[in-house]
């Protein structure tokens, strides 16, 4: 159980919703119970990281943000 309750879909703005039913990850869930325009620019960054017209091949992109969280002693990211 998180300790802040993630929101209930039904009451999310329509692109709130298709953004969390198609991605369900904590993060995203998380990330629905803040405001819209916070939700919709992290939404932005996290397709630049994910593939959103990055140069890098995905395997490489990979590499490196597991190196970086290596190196930040982010373990959730490891």
């Amino acid at each position: 159980m998180p300790r802040i309750p993630y929101p209930d879909p039904a009451t999310l703005p329509d692109h709130m919703r298709q953004a969390v039913t198609a991605h369900p990850s904590n993060v995203t869930r998380m990330l629905a119970r803040a405001s819209e325009p916070v939700f919709s620019g992290f939404s932005v960054l996290s397709a630049g990281f994910t593939g959103g017209g990055s140069p890098l091949p995905g395997k490489l992109r990979e590499i490196a943000i597991l190196r970086t969280g290596y190196l930040s002693n982010a373990a959730y990211e490891v």
